[in-house]
């Protein structure tokens, strides 16, 4: 049997070397317009409405960055969206601890990329900062995860979801309007499906029916259906109509600066 060729082995590691190279420096630049605004970050919450009881019960955490600082379209590498989630997740424990002392009983709902809990390098800082959460977390922390591909195995995201989920209530999965294929991940055990309502501020009827299509075809078992980004009274309206559980948005209240009362709507 010939014996290994040292240069062909050699120039395979040099490319993998140079390819995680390339990959760090990329991370690096994509991370360096979150190390420069960082400081003027904070954290509003915006409250969520449950429609059936006219309360609003849960807050949904939104990342305020300083305008012009930050680019408007994703990150090639998903570094800057993991160093934005880990960031609201940090500046979110304070709130819930807070929260705790004042006895205030509401949810709070976090945003998350599935990449960021996914990849291994962004998943170990996002769990380092779980585990700075107060233990009330695993009973009023719900994560909200956005980028899941339409095709997803039921496994990949059961098994992405164990690493963060003794920290946390339940998850949330965010999905364009058109998803079809809630019934697939009845296994992972989501309390809601949501549905992103970014753009419809004059909603039309054929807006009506792909939000009722979404949650008759998504919405199975005891999960909940949600409507985020509500734009207008007008969109937040037809959410009522359509049947979703639970709405947010300017269409119902403006964000505030505090997270924890629960209060009920008109």
């Amino acid at each position: 049997m010939p014996a290994k060729d040292p240069e062909k082995l050699g120039s395979a590691e040099d490319l993998s070397k140079s390819v995680e190279e390339a990959r760090d420096e990329k991370e690096a630049e994509e991370r360096r317009a979150f190390d420069e605004a960082k400081d003027e970050m904070r954290l509003t919450f915006w409250p969520v409405a449950n429609i059936r009881k006219r309360l609003v019960s849960m807050y949904q955490a939104n990342v305020v960055v300083p305008e012009g600082k930050m680019p408007e379209v994703a990150s090639e590498s998903g570094a800057l969206e993991a160093a934005l989630d880990t960031f609201a997740l940090g500046a979110a424990t304070p709130a819930l601890t807070e929260a705790v002392e004042n006895k205030k009983r509401a949810f709070l709902i976090v945003p998350v990329h599935l990449e960021t809990l996914d990849v291994k390098r962004f998943r170990e800082a996002y769990l380092d900062q779980c585990r700075e959460l107060p233990q009330v977390s695993s009973k009023r922390l719900i994560l909200m995860v956005d980028g899941i591909p339409d095709d997803i195995p039921q496994s990949k995201l059961h098994g992405v979801f164990a690493y963060v989920a003794p920290f946390v209530a339940g998850f949330v999965g965010r999905f364009h309007v058109g998803f079809e294929r809630g019934e697939k991940l009845g296994g992972v055990s989501l309390i809601g499906m949501a549905a992103d309502g970014a753009g419809m501020t004059e909603p039309s009827d054929l807006d009506g029916r792909a939000l009722g299509a979404f949650l008759v075809r998504n919405r199975t078992g005891k999960s909940r259906g949600f409507f985020t980004g509500a734009a207008s009274i007008d969109a937040a309206t037809m959410a009522r109509k359509m049947g979703f559980d639970y709405v947010q948005g300017i269409g119902v209240a403006p964000a505030m600066g505090q997270f924890g009362a629960v209060f009920s709507i008109t």
